[in-house]
């Protein structure tokens, strides 16, 4: 295979190894990987920006890759190309990734262990690993950015529900027969039900 410069080959070569030279040198993060451009991907997880945004109308998903946001789209279609082949098991999904991670619950793998001394936290999701560590480090990368609300918070769907509080959003319905009830939270849905 021919590389057009030498950088392209160093970083391939890394496909062949354990190497991961480049670090996130945010605090009690111990993220490492092959590349630069991996780096920066995961470097706005902690900033929060998401600078990919999905087009369906209705849809706020924003994302940090054009990958992603692809996958994302597919959620619109109803395609789930992914399937679980365990035995009895009928699980579809949208993202190869996802349906690893779906997989473990089969296996009871939990590969993803947090290293704050003291804390046997493990999980089978990176992201809620990461979620996790934000608990420990008081970390709320989230913040509104409306003018005057100086709400944050740990998790991207709690921004979602807060920003809900000042758009008077109300997306999920009620479909029981001549109930118009509608509500900013999934939840909340959920109780209303029953």
């Amino acid at each position: 295979m021919l590389f057009p410069t030498s950088g392209h080959l160093v970083t391939h070569k890394r496909q062949h190894t354990s190497e991961k030279p480049f670090k996130c040198d945010f605090e009690s993060c111990d993220y490492k990987c092959k590349t630069s451009s991996s780096l920066n991907r995961h470097t706005l997880t902690h900033s929060g920006a998401k600078p990919f945004k999905c087009d369906f109308e209705g849809c706020d998903f924003k994302c940090t890759t054009s990958s992603n946001l692809t996958t994302h789209k597919l959620t619109h279609s109803g395609a789930k190309p992914f399937k679980c082949d365990f035995e009895g098991c009928d699980f579809k999904c949208t993202t190869s990734s996802n349906l690893t991670t779906h997989k473990r619950i089969h296996s009871g793998d939990k590969p993803y262990k947090c290293n704050i001394e003291g804390c046997d936290y493990a999980c089978a999701d990176r992201s809620n690993l990461i979620r996790h560590t934000r608990k420990h480090s008081g970390e709320k990368p989230y913040t509104c950015d409306l003018e005057g609300c100086d709400f944050e918070c740990a998790q991207s769907g709690d921004l979602i529900k807060h920003k809900r509080k000042h758009s008077g959003d109300r997306p999920y319905k009620c479909d029981f027969e001549g109930c118009d009830h509608t509500c900013a939270q999934v939840a909340h849905l959920t109780r209303h039900k029953r």
